[in-house]
């Protein structure tokens, strides 16, 4: 996997803060910022395509059975109104 640099302004005393936790905690600053760009990204990062495709239909599903049950008995749907009522 390759790599590649990344350039973005930053405050200059949030930089300093930011190099001298990363010393504190025995690292430095571009290894703190790998690990919270691998933590930022999230595990949808490494879903296979399968899984994301399970995820989706199971997704479809509950917003059917959602759609479902905001039905009235008598087969109408609920108004907006009726649906942010709070009891």
């Amino acid at each position: 996997m390759g790599m590649k640099s990344v350039n973005f302004p930053v405050e200059e005393g949030l930089l300093a803060a930011a190099h001298k936790r990363a010393a504190h905690e025995g690292t430095t600053l571009p290894a703190a910022f790998q690990a919270w760009l691998k933590d930022y990204a999230g595990p949808a990062n490494q879903i296979d395509p399968e899984e994301s495709k399970r995820q989706a239909e199971r997704s479809m599903k509950t917003i059917r059975e959602i759609q479902q049950s905001i039905k009235v008995k008598d087969g109408r749907k609920l108004t907006r109104e009726e649906m942010n009522e709070r009891r």
